[in-house]
């Protein structure tokens, strides 16, 4: 029985990939590529002539039994148009048949826009949804927003530039001014890393173009510490004396602590009017 191996290739930059996913792309008798012309050209750039096959989400189930079939004999690699197989593509469907007939199969870790994103996203992201693309419709997102979403837990979410706009909409009449991170284009020549929230966004991509993966902070509690708060309360106090507004004095301290604007605002009227 042959294994298979699951290949992280590059979102977008050819050298963003690993020796040792170079050197089995080499070595396996077969790829399986989401879209094989994507993947030559990935091919071509390091001199790999192995065969390549098409497995796309409107031919999984028949190219899975043909796959399983040859995994019998031979070392099979499966990788998609960008990033790690079996994220919100159809390459997870292989890897569960592989599994029922017994088949070995083998990471080989790489490039991932979720995990590219949330790295330099400096948002709370230690609990996060990845949720690939929204839905369409505009309530299934709300709902998503509103019910779906665990409390206190990061939002990661790909989208196309044709529903960015609704999506961001969606989103701030959803969750309010919560921080996010929109990264368009990762590893490519136009990437772009744009940090703040539904509404600055909104301004800021007024004709967006490329991918997008977008972070949504996951919030922080309602109630923060005391120590937080004593700390708040201080630097408000402290601003207040060199004559900051308030204004800049909020905001100022929200980046400091990461307490909630509106709680933050509350403070400054309660301590400095």
């Amino acid at each position: 029985m042959g294994s298979l191996y699951v290949i992280a290739t590059p979102i977008g930059n050819l050298d963003d990939i690993s020796i040792r996913a170079v050197n089995v792309l080499k070595s396996v008798q077969l790829i399986a590529a989401e879209d094989t012309r994507i993947t030559r050209r990935l091919l071509s750039h390091y001199k790999i002539d192995t065969k390549l096959i098409s497995y796309h989400e409107h031919s999984k189930l028949s190219k899975s039994l043909k796959l399983i079939d040859l995994l019998r004999n031979n070392d099979l690699a499966l990788v998609c148009d960008s990033g790690t197989p079996g994220i919100s593509d159809p390459g997870r469907e292989l890897v569960r048949m592989s599994r029922e007939e017994g088949v070995d199969v083998i990471p080989v870790p790489g490039p991932s826009s979720v995990l590219a994103g949330i790295s330099v996203s400096g948002l709370n992201t230690d609990r996060f949804m990845f949720v690939g693309f929204l839905p369409r419709k505009s309530s299934e997102r709300i709902k998503l927003f509103k019910k779906t979403l665990p409390e206190h837990t990061a939002l990661v979410f790909l989208e196309s530039p044709r529903r960015l706009h609704a999506s961001l909409i969606d989103l701030k009449n959803s969750l309010g001014d919560r921080k996010l991170t929109v990264c368009r284009e990762m590893t490519k020549i136009y990437e772009e890393i744009f940090v703040g929230n539904a509404d600055t966004a909104l301004a800021h991509f007024k004709d967006p173009r490329g991918e997008f993966t977008v972070i949504v902070d996951g919030g922080i509690e309602d109630r923060p510490s005391k120590l937080i708060e004593d700390n708040a309360r201080k630097m408000l106090l402290q601003l207040a004396a060199m004559g900051v507004s308030g204004r800049d004095s909020v905001e100022f301290v929200v980046t400091q602590t990461g307490m909630a604007k509106r709680k933050v605002y509350q403070m400054w009227q309660d301590d400095t009017m």
